[in-house]
């Protein structure tokens, strides 16, 4: 990696250590932005197709000027990379979360109230996306990290789509994810990603999917398939989020809950008008 080039031209500094995350098309190292006053920040370095980097630009500068949301992650800023010493295409400047393990947050014993706190959390930095004209598009359990605050663990959202829109209109979402009406971009919709979030909840907390996937050989039509047939054992949920995650996961979407709202609502009414109303004045 060029330091060079990246605390000259952009103003950023990698910190040592292991890498965040990395994937062949993904690094995320954590580091510091000289632009933001030396603040800690996760830098992402992504390969991006040459046709589409200006959308994915575009997109995530409409993100970073919404008003930040503590369920979402904070996209500060993103350069295109402009050297071939670097083999990415783009850096984005996000939030640095110290996250820790699924099983390590739910081994510490959840009780009811934190368990519907930490899910009222996650849904609400959905609706405030899906608000905004937003969807993500690719929800699954590595695109929530969970972290620590005051004693309680959350959800933050990380990951969103920047490769979509009308220019390429790819439809990225991982297909165990994916709603069984959905076959395109177009197809994707609010309940679309209700869907989504009612099975990365079931995975979550049960720890198996409710289906085979392609961990079994099975193909995408093939998984398509096994979503329809199967039976759906919701008793395996915590008890306070059977019923609403049962609401996210029906098959027909006419069936489905349409509002997330409704769905906060249904988890815990009082909880959910007392942080309708602590958002007014944030």
């Amino acid at each position: 990696m060029n330091q060079d080039y990246l605390r000259h031209h952009l103003g950023l500094e990698i910190k040592g250590g292991e890498p965040i995350y990395k994937s062949d098309s993904k690094l995320i190292l954590a580091g510091k932005s000289h632009r933001l006053g030396d603040m800690p920040v996760a830098l992402k370095f992504s390969s991006i197709k040459a046709d589409i980097i200006d959308t994915y630009v575009t997109n995530f500068r409409c993100v970073s000027k919404l008003k930040s949301h503590p369920g979402i992650i904070k996209h500060h800023e993103i350069f295109k990379i402009e050297t071939s010493a670097i083999e990415y295409s783009v850096v984005e400047v996000l939030e640095l979360v110290q996250s820790v393990q699924h099983p390590e947050a739910f081994k510490a014993g959840l009780s009811s109230k934190q368990l519907k706190r930490m899910i009222i959390r996650l849904l609400e930095g959905f609706s405030f996306l899906h608000a905004n004209h937003l969807l993500h598009r690719d929800i699954k359990p590595d695109n929530l990290l969970i972290y620590r605050e005051k004693g309680n663990y959350y959800f933050k959202i990380i990951d969103l789509d920047f490769i979509g829109g009308a220019a390429s209109q790819t439809l990225v979402t991982t297909p165990e994810f994916l709603a069984p009406e959905v076959n395109s971009y177009l197809d994707y919709d609010v309940k679309a990603e209700i869907w989504a979030i009612g099975l990365v909840l079931y995975l979550i907390f049960v720890g198996k999917m409710p289906f085979q996937t392609r961990k079994q050989k099975l193909s995408i039509e093939e998984i398509k398939n096994e979503v329809m047939s199967c039976q759906f054992d919701f008793s395996l949920l915590p008890m306070p989020l059977r019923i609403p995650v049962s609401l996210c996961m029906k098959k027909n979407p006419k069936e489905r809950i349409g509002s997330l709202g409704e769905l906060m609502f249904i988890i815990d009414p009082v909880f959910f008008l007392k942080s309708k109303l602590q958002s007014l004045f944030r």
